[in-house]
């Protein structure tokens, strides 16, 4: 069935502690969720998932919430965050996707890089939701072509969002550091000039980018979500970007849409 074509999105998730703070980045996630025509469902690719030997999709319903973090505050540890699952679009997935072996499993949940954002995107837990994992084994260029693959969802009414941080060094950020460090200034608005250009080659091997990108990106979970939205970009897809703030010194909110003109 096919619908008005979505949108995606790429958002920076931040710190677990926004799960329960009103800021200026949770109200923008509150208002994409009022703007974003509602979706039959969310596919997210979150930082927090990774997997190796396949690539996997949950197919559980409903979903439960999974606190992979350390312990904080009696707020945020009781979290519950449990919209339905969406067994026909993990399905859907595996059938359709032949970019790779894709295995429903019912052995995860949603972690931190999803519900945090998607509670307050959809707080009524009303709208389904399928978590997709990150092979971490594969490459770059793979998770790019991954997405490239899962371009079809947006013509079914499904919303896909990759849940990460373009710029994401916990070692050296600090809540106290308010000026970004120059290097990951750097990093962020190297990453934007190239999305602009669509030079998607040099973001897909990150080896032949500058090397202050080895403390911007120390590892690679929290940049590849980025990947899988830039190979879902169509030719008619506007570029809107907002937080596009630093903060901890490290820690990069730059978030996408790609969106029909």
């Amino acid at each position: 069935m096919e619908m008005k074509k979505m949108p995606v999105l790429f958002l920076g998730h931040g710190p677990i502690e926004f799960a329960v703070q009103e800021n200026a980045f949770t109200r923008r996630w509150k208002s994409l969720g009022e703007q974003i025509p509602n979706p039959r469902a969310v596919v997210i690719i979150s930082a927090h998932w990774e997997t190796q030997g396949a690539t996997q999709v949950q197919g559980i319903d409903p979903n439960h919430t999974i606190h992979d973090h350390r312990p904080l505050s009696p707020e945020i540890d009781g979290i519950q965050y449990n919209p339905p699952g969406a067994p026909w679009l993990a399905e859907l997935i595996r059938t359709t996707v032949d970019r790779c072996k894709v295995e429903i499993t019912d052995t995860w949940g949603l972690d931190q890089g999803s519900w945090s954002l998607l509670k307050h995107m959809y707080p009524a837990q009303n709208v389904p939701v399928v978590q997709l994992s990150i092979n971490y084994t594969r490459t770059l260029q793979y998770h790019y072509e991954m997405g490239q693959s899962l371009a079809f969802l947006r013509n079914h009414g499904v919303l896909v969002i990759g849940s990460g941080n373009i710029v994401h060094n916990l070692r050296k950020s600090r809540p106290q550091h308010k000026v970004p460090f120059k290097w990951a200034s750097q990093f962020d608005l190297l990453v934007k000039d190239r999305v602009e250009h669509h030079d998607f080659n040099i973001l897909g091997d990150i080896r032949k980018m500058d090397d202050f990108n080895k403390v911007a990106v120390p590892t690679m979970e929290h940049y590849i979500p980025l990947l899988y939205v830039l190979g879902m970009m169509a030719e008619e897809d506007e570029k809107f970007w907002f937080n596009e703030e630093i903060i901890y010194g490290a820690l990069s909110m730059r978030s996408l849409m790609l969106k029909p003109k």
